[in-house]
Parts: structure tokens; C-alpha cells; sequence
């Protein structure tokens, strides 16, 4: 169980901006105001810029409860059906088709787990957006977005075209490899269950099942693969939305790779 969780907890935040006051339109709306005010058009510059669609939403729907392999009941049975003589197969199925079923299970179990912890809050993003709002337009603040954000778009929207990419083949895995796989396999023993002892069909059902249960792992082992790929893309897009953000509201300066905070600026007396 641990080691579902080790990773999958790092799917916590997945809006990294996101709050009340302050969310990723809110930032990019307010920018968009003080480039309008010192007439320079930014929207269609800084478009590609968003949070990833639905992307909490889609990882609980991928990594929802599988259904399962054989339950104890069946496996009893089953266990049972296969001839005496075969004491290494009954060994076989014994043991493999409930790890199986709790391999599948802690999957879901801990990517649940993990996604219903509350991310935490940026106070450093919050505060800093409260008096860069207040603050007067500045044309390096604009200037600096243009080299360090709009620059950076390709690799940007690359990312989350590869992500869309890795979600479709995880789904595709999970329906048409292992899902379908468990529909086989219960599928097989139920024929395996009619069959006559000692007969060519209880042979050759036996084997199906056997093949089936072999299977199954590998596959999980991949989809677990590209679920640990996803969790670092995942991690990389939000991280460059954030430092997008940070360099959009002048966290991060031109020639300053370290956050620092938005101070007021006093206003002069007239």
C-alpha cells in the first residue's frame, strides 16, 4: 500500500492557484487590465496559459474501483475444480488471482486517499497578488512576462499535449487491456466450471485462466508505469503555471529566479 501512495500523494494539488481570491483567470484578467491601460495587447499572448482541464475529475474516473478477478468464493471453487493431481496449479491460482485483486484494489484505494487531502495555500502567491493588483501598470512588468512566459509556450503546450496523450493511453490500457482481461478470465472460469474432470475442454479452460492470470500483472505493472509518468508531468505543468504566475504578477524578476514578495507601492503626495 505504501508504495502506491509514496507517489500518488503527489497528485495533491492539482489547481496550484486556486482559492478564493486568488485563481489562475483572476491573475491573468488582472494582468490584461494593466497591459490595456499602457496599450499593449497581451491576451492573444499569454492564451495558452491554463489550469489542465478537468484533470481531478479524469484521474478519479481512471483510477476508479477495477472490477474483480474471481471473488474469494469462485476462487474456492475453482481451487477445488482443478484436478488433485495438479497440486502446483491449485497453488497457482490460490495464491495469484487474490494478489491480483489487491494489487487492482490499492490502486484505487490510495489514489482516493491521496487526492481527498486539502492542498495547501500559498500565502507567499496570495499576498503578493493582493498588492500587485493595487499597484500601478509597469512596462517591466510586461516586458519580463514577454521573455520569460510568452518564450516558453511550446515547450509549455507540448506538456500538456503529452499529458492528454498519456491520460488516453492509460484509459485505453485499463478498458482494453486489463478490464477486458478480468472479463475474459471470469469469463473462462465459468466455462472452466462446466467442464467434465479429466476432459480436453477442463484442460484447455484451465490453461486460458492460467494464461489470463499471467497476464494481468504485467499489464497492471505498465498501467502503474504511466501513472508514475503522468504524476511527473502533472507535476511539471502546474509547476510552470506557477512560475508563470509568479513572473506575471512580478514574484520573479527578469534577471531574479527566486520568489520574492510583491511589496505596495507607496503612493505619492501631491
Amino acid at each position: 500500500m505504501k508504495m502506491w501512495s509514496s507517489f500518488l500523494s503527489l497528485l495533491l494539488c492539482i489547481q496550484l492557484i486556486n482559492s478564493a481570491e486568488v485563481s489562475l483567470s483572476t491573475i491573468l484578467e488582472t494582468f490584461y487590465e494593466k497591459a490595456d491601460s499602457l496599450n499593449i495587447e497581451m491576451r492573444s499572448e499569454l492564451n495558452f496559459i491554463r489550469n489542465l482541464d478537468n484533470i481531478e475529475k479524469t484521474i478519479k474516473t481512471l483510477l476508479a474501483p477495477f472490477p474483480t478477478f474471481l471473488n474469494d468464493a469462485k476462487i474456492n471453487k475453482l481451487v477445488k475444480k482443478v484436478p488433485k493431481n495438479k497440486v502446483n496449479i491449485r497453488n497457482f491460482f490460490d495464491k495469484e488471482i487474490p494478489f491480483i485483486n489487491n494489487q487492482l484494489k490499492n490502486i484505487s484505494e490510495s489514489s482516493v486517499e491521496s487526492m481527498n487531502v486539502p492542498a495547501k495555500t500559498d500565502k507567499l502567491l496570495h499576498d503578493s497578488f493582493v498588492a500587485w493588483k493595487q499597484n500601478p501598470a509597469q512596462r517591466e512588468n510586461v516586458q519580463t512576462v514577454e521573455v520569460n512566459v510568452v518564450q516558453n509556450r511550446q515547450s509549455y503546450e507540448n506538456l500538456r499535449i503529452e499529458i492528454k496523450e498519456k491520460l488516453k493511453a492509460m484509459f485505453k490500457l485499463r478498458s482494453e487491456g486489463i478490464e477486458a482481461d478480468i472479463a475474459s478470465g471470469n469469463s473462462f472460469y465459468e466455462q472452466f466450471m462446466q467442464t467434465t474432470e479429466y476432459s480436453n475442454e477442463e484442460a484447455t479452460y484451465m490453461i486460458k485462466l492460467m494464461e489470463i492470470t499471467l497476464k494481468i500483472p504485467a499489464k497492471t505493472k505498465t498501467f502503474v508505469e504511466y501513472l508514475q509518468d503522468l504524476r511527473n508531468r502533472i507535476i511539471l505543468y502546474n509547476s510552470k503555471t506557477l512560475d508563470f504566475a509568479d513572473y506575471i504578477i512580478g514574484m520573479r524578476g527578469r534577471y531574479l529566479r527566486n520568489r520574492r514578495p510583491v511589496k505596495p507601492v507607496k503612493k505619492q503626495k501631491k
